[in-house]
C-alpha cells in the first residue's frame, strides 16, 4: 500500500525513533490474499544510519484462528443466551469472571456489576458458602458436581439447580469452572404436590368404602389399603406379604358376564393379561372388584391391581329399586304425556289416558276445582264414568266433595252401594265397579280430583294407590303449571291490548279510531262474536251508535236507546253491569228486539262507561252461545271499559280544547289587529303600510324557510312593529317638516317603549324581535342597542328591507312614490351597511315585493 508507506515515511521524519504497526492483505504471487504484519522503525538520527526500516511478516494463519475463536465464541454466546438458565465463569475464589444470560432481569445485580465480585460477597455467606465450596471441590476434582438450593428472592423463596464444571486448559488442569443455573422451583412445587396429593389420596383410600390392593407376579399381596377392609376385620396393609391365591382360593366371584368362577381362577386369568369386573361376598360384606394386570414399560405382567368397593347397601336396595320400577315406568309414562302437551285441552286427555293404561284399566275421571265457585266439575272422563250426566260437586258434597274438603284419598269397593255417592247420580252409576278418588295437589293446594274405577272382584292395591298418589301429584303441579302459564299469557294478551289502545288513544284524535282499535281488542281478548260503544247524547239523554264490530248486518249502527229502556238503557242508568249469560234460562228485552233476534245472540253483557263520575256510554258485548265467564273475564271487561270512558273523555276534552284555542287565538288576533289599526288611525300618512308590511314580511320569511309557528310570531311582530310609537308625542310623531336633533332622540325611543308594552304580555315575548329590533343595521349602527350582522334576528332583518321598500314604493305628503328601479339600486346600495346583503338579494329576487307593488 504506497500510500500507507508515504504516509508513513511523513509521519516517521518528524519522530525521532518513531515506530508504527499496520496489518493488511495483499495478494499472492498464487493468487491467493495474504495479511501481512508491518513494523516500521525511524532511524535517521541514529548515529551513522539514515533508514527507515520496515519488517513484514505473514500473519494469515494467525488471523484465520482468530476468526474462528470469533466465530465460536459468537456461536457459545448464541447458544447461551437462547436458554432460560445463567451461565456462570467463576475462578477457584469463587469471583465472577464472566456471566451469560438471555434476560439480565434474571440477575441480582447488572452484570457489569457483578464481575469481579465474589459468591459470597453477592448472595451473602448462608446462600454462596454451599456454591463456592463446589466450585472449590469442582476445581480440585476435576468432576461435575450438582447442586440444589433455595433463595429468597423479590416476591418469596425459589429453588435452583446449579451444575458446576471444570473448564480445562490444554495441559488437563482447571483453574476455571463454569456453572449453569437453572430456576427449578415449579420442579420443586410439582414434586411437593405431589407429594401432598400421594398423601391426600392414600387418606382419600383410607376414608372411603373401597379397597386398593396389588400383588407381585406370585399373586402375593405387596399393597393393600382402604376403609372397607375394617368391615371385613381386617387392618390396611395387614394382607401384605400373604398370597392371594389362599385368600381368595374357593372365593366365588360373580363376573359381569353372569359366570361365576373362584378367585383362585380370577387371579391367575389376570396374572396371564386379563381384566376381570365381578362380585365377591366376604365375611357378609359383598364387593365390587376390578381386577387390572400391572405391566412394565414392556408390556410384560408383573403383578396385578384391583379395587374393591363395598357394595352391600347398593344389594339391599336393589330390592326396594326392584319394586320402584315400575312405578318410575309408570311416572316417566305420565311425565311423557305431560311434557308433550301445550295447554290444559290437551293435556287432561293425555294424563287420564296415561294413568289408566299404567293401572291396567279403562274406566277414570278427572274433576278440576273451581276456587271462584268452590266447586270441582268433570274436566275429562273415560269408560263408564264417561257416560254420567254429573253437575259440579259443592265441597263436602259426594265423593268428590268430601275428597276436595278433605285431601285424603277415598276408597270405594263399589261405588254404586257407597253412601257418599250422591243420589242424583247412583242410578246411573255401574253396579260391581269400585276405585279410588285421589286429591290432585299442587304447591298452592288441591287442584283436583281423579276417580280411577277397577271391575269387582279386584281392588287396587296399597301399593297401586301410593302409584295414583304420585301420579296425581304429578299431574297436580304440572296442571298448576299449565293454568298458570296460560293465565301468564292470557294477561300478557291483556297487557299488550291495554297497550294497543293506550297507544290508539294517544296516537289519533278521532273518536272512531279508538272504538274501533278498542272493539278489536273486546273481541279478540275476551273470545266474543260482537262488541258495540253505544255513546250517551246529554242534551236527548239517548245512547248513541258510535262504533261496532262483528255484527251481520248494519242494521244496528242505526241504534237510539233511551236513557233506562233496554239492557244498555238500564246498565247506563243504573250505573252497573248487566248480564245474561244465557238466553235460554232468561230472554232479556232488548230496544231493538228484532236486530238481536236477527243476530242470533245467545248472551249479552252490558257495561256502563264511566269517567269522573259521569256516564259516557255502554259497551255491549254479545256472544252466539252461552257465556258464563270467570272473574278474570269479568275484571278484564271492567278494565276495557275504563279504557273506552278515557277515550271517549279524552276526545271530550281535546274537541273542548280545540274550540278553547281557537277561540283564543281569534281573540288574540282580533286584539292586535285593533292595535294595529288603531296605529293607522293615529299616522294617517301610512294608513295601509302595517297590512301590506304583514302580508310581505310572512311570505319572504316563509322563504327563508320559518314553520307555521313562527310565522304566527312573524306576523303579530310586523302588525305591531310601530307600537311604540304610541309613546312617542303628536308634537313628533306628526310633524310636517324635518325633526330636529332632540325630537329625533326622542323618536328613537319608540322600539324601546314597545319592548316596555310588549314583554309582559306572554303570548308576545315570542314576536318582539320586529318591534324591537327592525332598526338595526348590519353595520352596527342602528338603535336601540346597536346589534351587528347577524346579531339581529333574521325576522327584524327581513322586516327591516321590507318596511323601506314600501316606504318608498308608496306616497307621502312630503313626496311623491319612488320608481321601482330607484328602490331597488337604493336597497342594494344599502346592502352590506344598512341591510342584510343575503336579505336584499332575496327579496329583490322575490316576486312578493312586486307583486305588493302591483296591489
Amino acid at each position: 500500500d504506497l500510500n500507507w508507506v508515504r504516509n508513513l515515511f511523513a509521519e516517521l521524519i518528524r519522530e525521532p525513533a518513531g515506530r508504527r504497526h499496520s496489518s493488511f492483505q495483499l495478494r499472492h504471487s498464487d493468487g491467493t490474499w495474504r495479511w501481512v504484519e508491518a513494523v516500521a522503525t525511524n532511524l535517521l538520527h541514529e548515529p551513522s544510519v539514515e533508514a527507515i526500516v520496515i519488517n513484514y511478516r505473514d500473519i494469515t494463519e494467525r488471523k484465520r484462528a482468530e476468526a474462528a475463536v470469533l466465530e465460536s465464541e459468537s456461536q457459545m454466546r448464541a447458544l447461551v443466551t437462547s436458554l432460560d438458565d445463567i451461565v456462570f465463569e467463576f475462578d477457584e475464589e469463587g469471583t465472577y469472571l464472566n456471566v451469560w444470560t438471555s434476560n439480565e432481569s434474571l440477575l441480582a445485580l447488572p452484570k457489569a456489576e457483578m464481575l469481579r465480585r465474589r459468591i459470597v460477597e453477592m448472595l451473602g455467606e448462608e446462600n454462596g458458602r454451599p456454591l463456592a465450596e463446589a466450585v472449590k471441590r469442582v476445581l480440585a476434582s476435576g468432576q461435575a458436581e450438582n447442586i440444589e438450593y433455595p433463595l429468597e428472592v423479590v416476591g418469596g423463596q425459589r429453588w435452583f439447580q446449579a451444575r458446576t464444571s471444570p473448564i480445562l486448559t490444554a495441559d488437563g488442569h482447571s483453574r476455571t469452572a463454569v456453572m449453569l443455573v437453572r430456576d427449578i422451583t415449579r420442579r420443586k412445587q410439582a414434586e411437593q404436590a405431589l407429594r401432598e396429593a400421594e398423601q391426600q389420596l392414600r387418606l382419600v383410600v383410607n376414608n372411603a368404602p373401597i379397597t386398593i390392593f396389588a400383588t407381585d407376579a406370585q399373586g402375593v399381596f405387596t399393597l393393600s389399603e382402604g376403609k372397607s377392609l375394617q368391615t371385613v376385620g381386617l387392618k390396611p396393609g395387614e394382607n401384605v406379604g400373604v398370597s392371594a391365591f389362599d385368600l381368595y382360593r374357593s372365593l366365588p366371584v360373580v363376573e359381569d358376564t353372569g359366570a361365576v368362577t373362584t378367585g383362585e381362577a380370577v387371579i391367575r386369568r389376570v396374572l396371564a393379561g386379563e381384566t376381570i369386573t365381578g362380585i365377591t361376598e366376604l365375611r357378609g360384606v359383598y364387593f365390587q372388584n376390578q381386577f387390572v394386570p400391572l405391566r412394565d414399560a414392556n408390556a410384560q405382567v408383573i403383578g396385578l391391581i384391583g379395587v374393591a368397593n363395598d357394595i352391600t347397601g347398593r344389594k339391599q336396595a336393589e330390592e326396594a329399586l326392584k319394586h320402584r320400577l315400575a312405578e318410575l315406568e309408570a311416572v316417566n309414562q305420565v311425565s311423557t304425556a305431560l311434557r308433550a302437551a301445550q295447554t290444559l285441552d290437551e293435556m287432561l286427555p293425555r294424563l287420564i289416558d296415561a294413568t289408566l293404561s299404567v293401572l291396567g284399566t279403562d274406566a277414570g275421571a278427572l274433576w278440576l276445582y273451581d276456587e271462584g265457585r268452590d266447586v270441582v266439575s268433570e274436566a275429562v272422563s273415560r269408560g263408564w264414568l264417561g257416560v254420567l250426566t254429573l253437575s259440579p260437586a259443592q265441597r263436602g258434597e259426594g265423593i268428590a266433595g268430601q275428597v276436595l274438603a278433605t285431601g285424603e284419598v277415598y276408597l270405594s269397593r263399589e261405588f254404586a252401594a257407597d253412601p257418599r255417592t250422591r243420589e242424583s247420580v247412583r242410578a246411573q252409576v255401574q253396579p260391581g265397579w269400585g276405585g279410588a278418588c285421589v286429591p290432585i295437589r299442587s304447591a298452592q293446594g288441591i287442584v283436583g280430583v281423579f276417580f280411577v274405577s277397577v271391575p269387582l272382584p279386584r281392588e287396587l292395591t296399597p301399593n297401586e294407590v301410593n302409584l295414583l298418589t304420585t301420579l296425581c301429584e304429578i299431574a297436580g303441579n304440572a296442571i298448576q303449571r299449565t293454568v298458570l302459564h296460560q293465565q301468564t299469557e292470557q294477561r300478557l294478551r291483556h297487557i299488550a291490548a291495554l297497550h294497543a289502545i293506550d297507544s290508539a288513544i294517544s296516537g289519533s284524535l278521532d273518536l272512531r279510531v279508538t272504538l274501533n282499535v278498542l272493539l278489536d281488542q273486546v273481541r279478540t281478548q275476551l273470545g266474543v262474536d260482537a262488541a258495540d260503544v253505544l255513546l250517551f247524547n246529554p242534551g236527548a239523554q239517548m245512547l248513541e251508535y258510535a262504533a261496532g264490530r262483528g255484527f251481520r248486518s248494519n242494521v244496528y249502527s242505526r241504534a237510539q236507546v233511551r236513557l233506562g229502556d233496554g239492557q244498555a238503557g238500564k246498565a247506563a242508568l243504573e250505573r252497573q253491569i248487566v248480564a245474561h249469560p244465557d238466553f235460554r234460562v232468561n230472554q232479556p228485552s232488548f230496544a231493538l228486539p228484532e236486530v238481536m233476534a236477527g243476530e242470533g245472540f245467545a248472551a249479552y253483557y252490558a257495561m256502563p262507561l264511566i269517567a269522573k263520575g259521569e256516564i259516557k256510554g255502554v259497551l255491549e258485548i254479545l256472544h252466539r252461545a252461552p257465556l258464563t265467564p270467570d272473574p278474570e273475564w269479568l275484571s278484564f271487561l271492567e278494565t276495557l271499559a275504563g279504557q273506552a270512558a278515557i277515550a271517549i273523555e279524552n276526545a271530550a276534552l281535546f274537541d273542548s280544547l280545540q274550540r278553547s284555542n281557537t277561540e283564543l287565538a281569534l281573540a288574540y288576533d282580533s286584539t292586535i289587529e285593533g292595535w294595529s289599526r288603531a296605529l293607522d288611525l293615529r299616522d294617517r300618512e301610512t294608513e295601509g303600510h302595517t297590512r301590506r308590511v304583514t302580508d310581505m314580511t310572512i311570505q319572504l320569511a316563509r322563504a327563508f324557510g320559518l314553520g307555521d309557528d313562527d310565522l304566527a310570531q312573524v306576523r303579530w311582530g310586523a302588525l305591531l312593529h310601530d307600537i311604540g310609537k304610541m309613546g312617542v308625542p303628536d308634537s313628533i310623531l306628526l310633524k310636517p317638516g324635518p325633526l330636529t336633533e332632540d325630537e329625533w332622540v326622542a323618536m328613537k325611543q319608540h322600539p324601546t317603549f314597545a319592548y316596555e308594552m310588549l314583554s309582559p304580555i306572554r303570548y308576545l315575548r315570542l314576536a318582539l324581535d320586529i318591534p324591537y329590533r327592525h332598526h338595526e343595521k348590519w353595520d352596527g349602527t342602528g338603535y336601540p342597542m346597536g346589534l351587528k350582522g347577524e346579531q339581529i334576528p333574521l325576522t327584524a332583518r327581513i322586516f327591516a328591507v321590507v318596511d323601506v321598500w314600501d316606504a318608498l314604493n308608496s306616497d307621502r305628503p312630503y313626496r311623491a312614490a319612488w320608481p321601482e328601479d330607484k328602490v331597488r339600486e337604493h336597497l342594494r346600495s344599502l346592502a352590506g351597511t344598512h341591510f342584510d346583503p343575503q336579505v336584499v338579494k332575496v327579496c329583490l329576487e322575490s316576486e312578493v315585493l312586486v307583486s305588493h307593488q302591483r296591489e
